[in-house]
């Protein structure tokens, strides 16, 4: 299981479980890299697949995790999820701004 970091140097605020050559994972992968939230991305070998599938209860990937401030870990779920919950962010956040 190798991972990846992107934004700053503190604690991530989504962790993905992705795996290779799924579009969904790519997708998530190019969702959470564009927007401006801290992050883990972390590669599942395909021979531990079921395991996380198992240990998530989740029966596909990627599998997004957040992080919220007081330590709760939330289970967003899939590409779609992650896709959704970033919209329901932005909107929140441009109407904040008004």
């Amino acid at each position: 299981m190798s991972s990846q970091n992107g934004g700053e140097k503190t604690k991530s605020k989504f962790v993905i479980f992705v795996i290779e050559n799924c579009p969904f994972s790519e997708r998530a992968k190019r969702l959470i890299r564009e927007s401006k939230y801290k992050y883990t991305i972390i590669h599942v070998p395909k021979d531990q697949k079921e395991f996380y599938k198992k240990a998530h209860q989740m029966s596909t990937f990627p599998q997004v995790f957040y992080h919220t401030k007081g330590g709760t870990i939330i289970k967003v779920g899939g590409c779609d999820e992650l896709d959704n919950l970033m919209m329901i962010i932005q909107n929140t956040q441009r109407a904040n701004k008004k």
